[in-house]
């Protein structure tokens, strides 16, 4: 074999690979690292290649153990503006990162630079990759590979520290293999020299993700809780007024600032025959977590109320509470009809264990019955929405009773809601009923201690059940599942607002604490995603209250549909079978367009 070549030769050889349209790449047979008799059969020195524009592989095997160079200057730029950009300083930095795309089993990917800074971890490839490159162009347009809201191939992009789980690495004599394990239903595994920079990098990014996701507001929570805020009476008039007609509610605000408790709203909307005076008696010593009976709904139709409330210590239910305020009233205690969230909890971490075995290309033991359980939690909660549904609009008012009113009330208020009220099907309708029920109501916008974000788990089982209702109603929604593929990614995304000097001192001088105002959760968007997000097919109905304003649902098992979409859209091989056939409708129509 002949010698390296030099530095110079390989910098040339890389420049001059950027001048054409085709990108380099790595295809390689990835062995365990653990198996000493793999160690010596794979050669990763001679699997290096590149791709002229004769579409001939040149071997740079050569140049392999000298790949480990520094971005030139131009490059550097890019990833300085890039981070500044964002608000961020580079912290620290590695060049000569092999990236492997998930959705290939981690066996080809790209070679760049991995840059580590406060929000998370930025990887800028040697090689750009042109959208208009003809194989690029291929993979991308083609439905057998649609991966909603993918930068996998992308010359930049950034792993925000929210969406870390885990993280796991292999070490041998030459390389440190980490895989990252991402809330997000992803798995990225890169390939670094073994060196100490690589090893204290490695360790800081551990520190940094332990209860990020605990400690740093999303994307989701801080753009619906600025945008959408429930904090004024006329906040409430703007984004609820059906309430304000009707005689036998009231706005209150006996927890103005946040005097009371920190795990109520500020304001809600309660029976008007419930006082200050017995709201307060009522957080203080009668009521667990410091909860009230809330207000969520009207159903203007008969009048019929939707309330949620904590469960109660001097209590029996909430017919001894609110006596002849609400007449009638049936009470649905939460508690006993589903489980608790221990529960879901660990049928989600199986269901992501099945997830991530995918994107390796094996076979979990038992993945059917992972993903059963979790449908029929779905199916569950579908039903106890149906149920609800029905004795609002044809019997009396319906009590939502909750342990702390933070869990499962969330869930099937938001789902009834959307089902009775065709404005919440809207793209604002549906940002503002998420704020309300599961930022505001549960005093989530403004809490300083303890969870600041919503529940993801619940979340997602909450986004699985609207994608059910997406695929039974189709002209029903103005947005399309991929939107709530979208939602399920702002859990996992930080706002990372500019360094503002004079702001900051200003508002330190008068004992303020400064936060600049997020944007529109749909800002950023390309026109591409835009497009992708809208339901082409929506029939926007006449603010009256009709039959055809009224969405079907059969909530039995046999009906519900694994959302692979959103579970293994990371998968090694995406294809037509993880799209609903009114998905693929959509696609086509997009793809005729060249809109996609």
């Amino acid at each position: 074999m002949a010698r390296n070549p030099s530095i110079s030769s390989m910098i040339a050889n890389i420049n001059t690979n950027k001048k054409t349209s085709f990108k380099s790449y790595i295809d390689l047979d990835i062995k365990d690292m653990n198996n000493s008799e793999d160690k010596e059969c794979v050669n990763t020195d001679e699997m290096w290649t590149t791709l002229d524009e004769n579409g001939v592989t040149t071997d740079l095997s050569k140049i392999r153990r000298n790949s480990w160079l520094p971005l030139d200057s131009k490059d550097r730029r890019v990833m300085t503006r890039s981070m500044s950009s964002i608000g961020s300083l580079m912290n620290d930095t590695i060049d000569g990162v092999n990236y492997f795309y998930s959705h290939t089993r981690h066996r080809t990917g790209i070679c760049g630079q991995l840059t580590l800074n406060t929000n998370g971890l930025m990887f800028l490839s040697y090689t750009s990759q042109e959208p208009n490159d003809n194989n690029s162009k291929t993979s991308t347009n083609s439905l057998n590979n649609f991966i909603p809201f993918n930068n996998e191939k992308n010359a930049i992009f950034q792993i925000d520290l929210l969406a870390i789980d885990d993280i796991k690495d292999m070490n041998d004599s030459n390389f440190i293999s980490m895989t990252i394990f991402c809330w997000s239903l992803r798995s990225i595994r890169f390939q670094m020299k073994n060196c100490d920079q690589t090893r204290r990098i490695v360790d800081k990014l551990r520190r940094l993700t332990t209860h990020s996701i605990a400690r740093k507001y999303s994307k989701l929570t801080k753009s619906l809780r600025d945008n959408y805020s429930y904090i004024l009476k006329a906040d409430w008039i703007q984004l609820e007024g059906h309430w304000s007609e009707c005689y036998k509610l009231r706005l209150t605000q006996c927890n103005e600032n946040y005097q009371l408790c920190d795990s109520l709203s500020q304001t809600f909307v309660v029976p008007k025959a419930l006082t200050d005076q017995m709201l307060i008696s009522l957080i203080s010593t009668q009521t667990r977590g410091q909860r009230v009976p809330v207000v969520s709904y009207i159903y203007q139709k008969n009048g019929n109320l939707l309330l949620r409330s904590s469960a109660f210590d001097n209590y029996e239910d909430l017919n001894s509470l609110l006596k002849d305020m609400i007449n009638p009233l049936r009470q649905m205690t939460i508690d006993n009809i589903l489980p608790p969230l221990v529960v879901v909890e660990q049928c989600y971490d199986k269901l992501r264990e099945t997830c991530f075995s995918s994107q390796f290309g094996g076979q979990s033991n038992g993945s059917l019955s992972k993903i059963g359980k979790w449908i029929y939690y779905v199916c569950s909660a579908l039903k106890v929405v149906q149920n609800v549904v029905y004795i609002i609009k044809n019997e009396s008012s319906v009590g939502l009773v909750e342990e702390f009113d933070r869990e499962w009330n969330c869930v099937i208020s938001s789902l009834v809601q959307i089902m009775i009220d065709p404005k919440r099907r809207t793209f604002a309708g549906f940002e503002s009923l998420i704020s309300k029920e599961w930022l505001y109501l549960p005093g989530l916008a403004f809490r300083k201690t303890g969870a600041i974000n919503i529940n993801h788990i619940l979340f997602t089982l909450f986004l699985d059940c609207v994608s059910q209702l997406i695929i039974q109603n189709p002209y029903a929604f103005e947005f399309s599942t991929f939107y709530l593929i979208y939602l399920f990614d702002c859990q996992y995304i930080q706002i990372v607002t500019p360094f503002l000097p004079n702001a900051r001192k200003t508002s330190t001088k008068i004992g303020l604490e400064f936060e600049p105002k997020c944007g529109q959760l749909r800002e950023g968007l390309s026109l591409n995603e835009l497009m992708l997000i809208k339901n082409p097919v929506f029939r926007r109905h006449k603010p009256i209250d009709t039959k055809s304003n009224d969405l079907k649902l059969n909530a039995h098992i046999s009906q519900m549909h694994f959302w692979s979409m959103l579970y293994l859209r990371w998968q090694s091989t995406p294809n037509l079978e993880h799209l609903s056939p009114f998905e693929i409708i959509l696609l086509n129509e997009l793809q005729s367009r060249n809109q996609l």
